[in-house]
């Protein structure tokens, strides 16, 4: 299922990118899934990498002005969120400005980011 969100994932990023200038910039990846050594994996939990974390932020307001940022998470076919994600996405909530969403497919995304913006 990884590599069917990746490809996904990559899909929506190019396309958001070449649709509004914005996302060129302020729309990323947070690669909490990658593979590291343990080396690596204590020196990015010791900078503040956080399990949970949504697969990619937007740190841009909405056009409604009803949210100052949106988290997205990628789930291929049934894939569920973690108990760690439905954690994040709680406290990232209960903050109050921000959207989180949860999309399966290209055409959720460009729905998702097209209204966003």
């Amino acid at each position: 299922m990884r590599h069917i969100e990746s490809h996904l994932q990559q899909v929506c990023l190019k396309w958001a990118r070449m649709q509004f200038p914005v996302c060129r910039e302020l729309l990323f990846s947070v690669p909490n899934g990658a593979h590291l050594s343990l080396m690596q994996a204590k020196i990015l939990k010791g900078e503040g990498m956080t399990s949970g974390v949504a697969d990619m932020l937007l740190l841009h307001p909405s056009a409604d002005g009803m949210y100052c940022g949106l988290a997205i998470e990628f789930k291929a076919g049934r894939g569920r969120q973690s108990e760690r994600q439905r954690a994040w996405q709680k406290a990232l909530e209960d903050v109050g400005c921000y959207r989180y969403a949860v999309v399966r497919t290209f055409d959720e995304f460009r729905e998702l980011i097209n209204n966003y913006l």
